[in-house]
């Protein structure tokens, strides 16, 4: 395969991780447990900005208890990814809820041709910005809406 093609190939599979990310912050995806749990590997944990890991068992069904699938999105900006190894991303967001600012990152394991499962998610609080005009939502990249995290909003879970 020439570095183009190469390159093509790994420009899609960082799209398709991107997309199943955003279906994964959608309110309508958040509030339906089997659509979410479809979503999450077996082996799924997450370090949330709380500092807690929560696990696969349950996580999709408690989400979607507290989650209004009517919902306000909450902003998101610079996601970006890269392709680890052949079906294997890393994508890096920073997201926003309630005037908290969060460095987020997932790690999407392709477990058959066009199906996507995040297996890692960290949320990290961000410093303060200092000197710069605060988050409004308008500065997104690539991602057109989604929630804070996988699990962070409404109750902070993850």
């Amino acid at each position: 395969m020439n570095q183009s093609a190469t390159q093509t190939a790994a420009d899609q599979q960082i799209a398709e991780a991107m997309a199943a990310e955003r279906e994964s912050l959608r309110p309508e995806c958040r509030a339906d447990a089997a659509r979410l749990e479809r979503l999450l590997a077996p082996d799924f944990h997450e370090f949330g900005t709380s500092g807690g890991e929560i696990g696969y068992e349950g996580t999709a069904a408690r989400i979607a208890e507290e989650t209004d699938p009517n919902g306000e999105p909450i902003p998101v900006e610079n996601m970006r990814g890269w392709l680890l190894a052949e079906g294997l991303v890393m994508l890096k967001y920073v997201s926003e809820n309630s005037g908290r600012r969060s460095n987020r990152t997932a790690l999407w394991r392709r477990v058959e041709p066009g199906h996507w499962q995040v297996f890692h998610h960290q949320g990290t609080l961000a410093a303060p910005w200092r000197g710069q005009t605060p988050f409004t939502g308008t500065e997104r990249n690539d991602i057109s809406d989604g929630r804070v995290s996988l699990f962070g909003s409404p109750s902070m879970l993850l």
